[in-house]
């Protein structure tokens, strides 16, 4: 009799739980910015480049991400697919020089459109990004067990932007 006490109280444990996260609101906007010590050209042309994404792109969590590019890589209209543990695409919308690219970005079938600034600063550059998109249920309870919809969504675009960072001041 306890067993099933117990066993009801999980099932309505999860039956709650899952109308909890289903009822969570699935939009996210989520912005930052990081200080990198290289010259905003040089940064911007690295991002620009959708080529240098397979160095710094934080999906890239496994060395199997094979990725397949468009003739033109670099500015608007360059657009790249990915698949591997993760699977998506990059398309380039807009991009003006040394100040700012918009993308669409899909990854894992998440859809996100993402816009990144560049400012001169005092002995380098700071990036500056915002993203916005929609989460599926899959994905909102994964992000509901690792912080949050914004949570789990900016921590990509802050390791991606961590990535730019070590990558261009170890190769500079």
């Amino acid at each position: 009799r306890i067993l099933q006490y117990l066993f009801l109280m999980i099932i309505l444990f999860a039956i709650g739980l899952t109308v909890y996260i289903a009822t969570q609101n699935a939009s996210f906007k989520v912005n930052g910015s990081q200080f990198i010590p290289v010259s905003r050209p040089t940064v911007f042309q690295y991002v620009n480049d959708l080529k240098n994404w397979e160095n710094f792109a934080s999906w890239n969590k496994s060395d199997n991400t094979k990725y397949t590019f468009s003739k033109n890589t670099i500015g608007t209209d360059a657009n790249a697919t990915f698949d591997g543990s993760n699977e998506g695409t990059i398309q380039t919308v807009f991009s003006k020089q040394n100040d700012s690219i918009t993308q669409k970005i899909v990854l894992n079938n998440q859809k996100s459109d993402v816009v990144w600034k560049f400012k001169d600063t005092v002995g380098g550059t700071i990036i500056k990004w915002n993203s916005k998109g929609k989460f599926d249920f899959k994905t909102k309870i994964i992000a509901f067990f690792e912080g949050g919809v914004n949570y789990s969504a900016g921590e990509v675009l802050n390791q991606t932007i961590s990535n730019v960072k070590s990558n261009l001041v170890y190769e500079l």
